[in-house]
């Protein structure tokens, strides 16, 4: 049941999630991967895949579905945990098409400021790990425990709270805007893997609370 739910939502919103990673990603491939450092270009991948989530949320939350999701033969868990891979697709999806834009923009620019190797450094992927992991785990207690106007507050501080461990954890000093992981960056990595294991589960419990007192 709850591969059918995740493809329910993939499914009522493939176009607009589609079309505008498809817009996000062309233009990440013609000017942020030409003219801005590496870690611009990933933070532009980061809100782009960001901003058609809340998107996706928001654009549910204001269609009143939910009573009827519920009143199919499933469990409120089950809606829970579909969210959760929704939440786990989308970025994945999302990254997928950045990095396939950055690999045409190698071929394309010679002297662009961003390089393709650069972004495929471990650092890279606790970053995008990190922001996703905290993004998400505001989210999704959000979306199962308030109205349109609440989640779309939310949805700005999940923003803020994402963004702004980044340059304060991973870029504390000018050598630390290296892609490639320097020792100063090794005991930071434990922690943050830590956080992001740990972030979505107890989101997830959240969302479970919230959801089984809230009535539909």
């Amino acid at each position: 049941m709850v591969r059918l739910l995740v493809q329910k939502d993939l499914y009522a919103y493939k176009a607009k999630i589609f079309t505008f990673l498809l817009l996000f990603s062309v233009v990440g491939c013609l000017f942020h991967f030409r003219f801005y450092p590496w870690h611009v270009y990933l933070m532009g991948g980061y809100l782009a895949v960001s901003m058609i989530s809340a998107m996706v949320f928001i654009t549910e939350r204001s269609k009143s579905v939910e009573s009827l999701v519920c009143s199919l033969p499933v469990r409120r868990v089950q809606i829970i945990l579909a969210k959760y891979v929704l939440a786990l697709f989308l970025p994945l999806i999302g990254l997928a098409l950045w990095y396939a834009a950055a690999t045409i923009a190698e071929v394309m620019y010679i002297d662009a400021r961003t390089r393709l190797h650069e972004i495929q450094h471990i650092k890279v992927l606790f970053m995008a790990l990190m922001f996703f992991s905290i993004y998400f785990s505001i989210l999704l207690p959000s979306f199962f425990g308030m109205r349109i106007i609440g989640l779309v507050i939310m949805t700005f501080v999940a923003h803020v709270a994402a963004i702004l461990p980044i340059p304060l954890l991973f870029h504390p000093y000018r050598a630390s805007y290296e892609a490639a992981v320097t020792g100063a960056d090794i005991p930071l990595l434990i922690p943050v893997a830590v956080m992001v294991g740990l972030l979505p589960i107890a989101s997830f419990f959240i969302a479970g609370r919230i959801y089984d007192r809230k009535d539909i």
